[in-house]
């Protein structure tokens, strides 16, 4: 069973969807022209889907003209880096530290 999430630009225009099959593969469904559910007034409209991209590409929203870049593992970064980030902020708070005597690690 496929998993879909939203794609958009920095101004929250929907470029199109994620999607990730069970095999853990993720390929964007980009559409023709990016909803602005503003002008939109929160209605989904019907979305033509222009291609299915599977390797990394530069996007233009069609409503705003601002660029993103497509990166197909480019969540699962996001999840390792704030994982990271929230990692680092626990150890600090713990005041963990790393003794070096001698060129050993202790």
């Amino acid at each position: 069973m496929d998993e879909l999430r939203v794609f958009k630009c920095d101004n929250g225009h929907v470029l199109g969807v994620v999607q990730r099959s069970g095999k853990g593969l993720r390929s964007l469904l980009l559409y023709r022209y990016a909803i602005n559910y503003e002008a939109d007034q929160g209605a989904i409209p019907d979305v033509d889907v222009l291609a299915i991209v599977d390797s990394a590409i530069e996007i233009r929203c069609s409503v705003c003209e601002c660029k993103r870049a497509w990166v197909p593992g480019e969540d699962e970064l996001e999840r390792i880096v704030s994982r990271q980030q929230r990692h680092r902020v626990e150890r600090e708070g713990n005041n963990c530290s790393i003794m070096k005597m001698e060129g050993v690690t202790v």
